[in-house]
């Protein structure tokens, strides 16, 4: 066997090596024919008595109806405070239930019958959409009317959606580069601009049901309301269908004037946001760009192809290629039909070539404003949009979202239709005028979201530096705390130190603590039960084992670093953590009271209980509020802004079931509520003090 296949090999190295195969079939040499002509399905019209305008093409291929309306809208009209607004409306129309239904009800119904319904809220419109068999077309389409005629606005489900929006807030900073899409959009369009608006929890504390029924009010109407179906049916037949269900819908929407993108003045050139313990840097550079113009879009599509767009673009081949700074590039001149969009560049690269990885885009961008590319460029350029371009098409549901589109912007469909045209005559002097006009060097900022101790590169060669703040904003406080005088500050030393030396003073001499507790956590709808044991060696190390469902997690702080393992993850902790982890415990007030002020509040009657309510804060306004049964002078209360499962807001958590250890009265029960619901129940098993502890435990290991 191994001698024939030695023969084999010789055989075709002999061949081919003589020409007899392979002779003159370079691939440069083949001829293809023509493209076919892409044929397009028909879209045929309808519109229904109260306003809504209809599109379908029909498709028989299989017995399933995919519905999308459309409706002018969207997330660019939420309201000055109340970012979220839209996309918190369309989430409570489809989770919300109607008048008759609940919204568990309705969920049932469309799983048994195999029929999904789902709205959407993008910057410029909202979309509802259905997909079923036809046989249960109607149905879907009855429910839907429901949900959109009479809505219930359940206030459970409010509250839901909020406290899902407060998990993504709670988790705008994981990714570096969701840090650098979002800061460069305010960058570009400025803080405050609609088209760059940033959830915030005071924005969900802002935004009521209240709200919501009126901003359905101004958008979800028949008037607003374009409608694509594909699916087997005819026009003549599916008009008086959606007649039956939807021409109930009446009314007027009320759309605003859309609002005007306007760049911000940069006086500073370059913004860095620092990430925590990141080994990359993502970057971005660029500008405001414009608004869509079909005279130049192909000149655009071919510039972008042949700059920064592909494996064959330039950016990416000067960064990796030959560079091999990155794996990828990406951006281009970004229109869009409503308002500018941006002319931007993005790539990532390890710290230590943030600089060379940014220079290197600015020197491409000025060769390519300066010199005609090659006609091997333009023409494999052409090729990939003449040869992509039938993919478009390759649905009935992509050709009618396309017709779509262009009537609900109002575009000109014979200037795109000859898009393909278009392409085919693009020339290289094309490219550079607009590089020329597209690419403004000096209106351009650069954005770097990395780790600054790690880049060891001069970043001050690029420019001078602005900080850029990424913080996540704490929930408001609506209490206003009075400005502090002596008087108050003293009081509140006084009485905390009293109630500290009564029931605390054990916290003076603690050297190691070792806490065995069950705890149960509610996240949203679901609740866990954990068994947690957390080991402190005073003043700074902390291990900490929790089991769930047969999982472990970890979390260990040593000093000034630390780390927590979840599901084989694990996440470094940033000394702004371990710095929140520590703050306001009884063992660092009683060593470290200088770096807090403690300001008196307040009596207060809680349940019976008389308290004297103390305010904490320091340097970096971190605060706590201390609850001091004036009776017994245990802290039996405790108020900040906590974050639990992604649910952050104003906090209250409540001690109880006291055993006094070592001169400390351990609570034995806590529980912690946000907005009156509680998140965390823990029941204490037993803690012990100063048991000497295995130091191995808070070794923080290399990653």
């Amino acid at each position: 066997m191994r001698k024939f296949t030695l023969i084999i090999l010789v055989l075709t190295i002999f061949l081919y090596g003589s020409g007899i195969y392979g002779k003159s079939r370079k691939l440069e040499k083949i001829k293809y024919p023509p493209l076919n002509e892409i044929k397009k399905p028909v879209v045929l019209t309808g519109e229904l008595e109260n306003g809504i305008k209809v599109r379908l093409i029909e498709d028989s291929k299989f017995p399933i109806v995919n519905f999308t309306a459309y409706l002018k809208g969207g997330d660019v009209y939420d309201l000055p405070g109340k970012t979220g607004l839209a996309s918190i409306t369309a989430q409570l129309l489809r989770i919300g239930g109607t008048s008759d239904m609940k919204g568990e009800e309705i969920d049932r119904i469309l799983d048994m019958n195999g029929i999904s319904i789902s709205f959407g809220s993008s910057l410029d419109y909202f979309t509802i959409s259905i997909s079923s068999l036809k046989m249960n077309f109607e149905q879907a389409l009855d429910i839907l009317s429901k949900m959109l005629v009479s809505p219930a606005f359940d206030k459970d489900k409010f509250e839901e959606i909020k406290t899902q929006f407060l998990s993504s807030i709670s988790r705008s900073n994981d990714d570096p580069a969701s840090i650098r899409s979002r800061e460069f959009g305010k960058l570009v369009y400025g803080s405050k601009s609609p088209f760059a608006a940033q959830l915030e929890y005071e924005d969900l504390e802002n935004i009521s049901l209240n709200d919501v029924r009126k901003f359905y009010e101004r958008f979800y109407k028949p008037s607003n309301m374009m409608i694509g179906v594909t699916g087997p049916f005819k026009i003549d037949e599916l008009n008086p269908v959606l007649e039956k269900h939807l021409g109930n819908m009446k009314g007027n929407a009320m759309v605003p004037s859309y609002p005007v993108a306007k760049s911000p003045a940069h006086k500073f050139k370059v913004y860095f946001a620092e990430k925590a313990n990141q080994t990359q840097s993502q970057i971005v550079v660029g500008h405001l760009g414009y608004k869509e113009n079909i005279d130049e879009k192909a000149k655009i599509l071919v510039f972008n192809s042949i700059f920064s767009q592909g494996f064959n673009s330039r950016l990416m081949q000067r960064l990796r290629v030959k560079m091999g700074l990155t794996y990828g590039v990406g951006g281009g001149i970004n229109s869009k039909f409503l308002y500018p969009g941006a002319v931007s560049f993005t790539t990532f690269t390890k710290s230590e070539s943030t600089v060379t990885a940014v220079n290197a885009i600015f020197d491409e961008i000025k060769i390519i404003r300066a010199e005609k590319v090659t006609e091997k460029e333009l023409n494999e350029a052409k090729d990939y949009f003449l040869n992509s371009y039938v993919f478009k098409f390759s649905s009935s549901g992509k050709v009618l979202n396309d017709q779509i589109r262009k009537e609900f912007y109002g575009l000109d469909k014979k200037k795109y239709d000859d898009l393909v045209n278009q392409i085919k005559i693009v020339t290289a002097e094309d490219v550079l005028y607009t590089a020329q006009k597209y690419l403004v060097p000096e209106k351009m900022v650069t954005l770097i979201v990395g780790t600054r101790k790690n880049i060891t590169e001069d970043l001050s060669k690029l420019g001078k530096i602005t900080d850029v703040d990424i913080s996540i904003k704490p929930p408001p406080v609506k209490e206003k705390i009075p400005e502090a005088t002596p008087a108050s500050l003293k009081k509140g030393k006084d009485v905390l130190f009293k109630a500290l030396a009564d029931n605390y003073s054990g916290y003076r001499n603690i050297r190691t603590a070792v806490k065995e507790s069950v705890v149960n956590v509610t996240v949203g709808q679901r609740s866990f039960t954990l068994d947690q044991t957390t080991t402190v060696v005073y003043p700074d190390k902390v291990y900490s084992e929790t089991k769930v469902m047969g999982m472990m997690m970890k979390r260990v702080i040593n000093g000034k670093k630390g780390y927590q393992t979840q599901m084989g993850q694990r996440k470094e902790l940033t000394e702004e953590e371990i710095e929140e982890s520590g703050f306001g415990g009884f063992y660092d007030i009683f060593h470290f009271r200088t770096k807090y002020n403690f300001q008196y509040l307040k009596e207060e009657k809680i349940k019976g209980i008389i308290y004297d309510v103390v305010y904490i804060t320091n340097k970096e306004d971190k605060w706590v509020k201390f609850f001091i049964n004036k009776k017994t002078g245990r802290i039996e209360i405790k108020e900040k802004i906590n974050n639990i499962g992604g649910q952050k807001g104003l906090g209250r958590t409540y001690l109880s079931q006291f055993k006094k250890q070592n001169g400390i009265s351990f609570p034995f029960k806590t529980e912690v509520f946000i907005k009156d619901k509680k998140l965390v129940d823990i029941t204490m098993k037993k803690v012990i003090i100063d048991k000497v502890v295995d130091n191995a435990l808070f070794k923080i290991d290399s990653k």
